[in-house]
């Protein structure tokens, strides 16, 4: 394998990984810092681990809602592949 492709393959699974992970913890941030959410929950009957198990299904709920659109508006499942 030459190692322009080894790069290549490796650029797009990091940013892949890294936005995903930057979208679940930024609004994670958003909701504790700027909106007060957390505090507001954490008056009610819960723990902060019920929130932090909560956030990391909302996470994992958005990353497959967005896999599932990516996938329904290709026309197959190699589509974003590169022809030469």
């Amino acid at each position: 394998m030459p190692y322009i492709t080894f790069l290549a393959a490796g650029t797009v699974c990091y940013s892949t990984m890294n936005s995903a992970t930057f979208e679940a913890l930024y609004s994670a941030f958003s909701r504790m810092h700027v909106q007060k959410t957390w505090d507001a929950i954490l008056n009610a009957p819960m723990s902060l681990d019920d929130i932090v198990l909560a956030e990391a299904r909302v996470g994992r709920e958005q990353e497959l809602a967005v896999r599932h659109a990516r996938s329904s508006s290709s026309s197959g499942r190699w589509a974003c592949r590169i022809r030469r």
